[in-house]
């Protein structure tokens, strides 16, 4: 018999972490395709909470608010609110 794996997780998101066009994903997965959903900020976080848009790439991509604790930044992807002058 096999040992169980131990699964790490990442730290919840505080929101001195988190910053307007940061890239972020769900901290676990609750529903299928939660581990594929990439979200950007659309404002700083505020009390716990933020505004994200979901990006899948339609005319109209989805908005809501989501609490920081659910959060975690996608390091894979590069922050698309940032211009060349910074």
């Amino acid at each position: 018999m096999k040992a169980r794996e131990t699964v790490k997780f990442k730290k919840p998101a505080k929101d001195e972490e988190l910053k307007k066009g940061d890239r972020v994903r769900f901290r676990r997965v609750v529903d299928p395709g939660d581990d594929k959903v990439i979200m950007v900020l659309l404002e700083d976080p505020d009390g716990g909470r933020v505004l994200v848009e979901s990006l899948i790439w339609e005319s109209l991509n989805p908005t809501r608010v989501v609490p920081t604790s659910e959060l975690i930044k996608d390091s894979k992807t590069k922050d698309i609110m940032k211009t060349g002058d910074e």
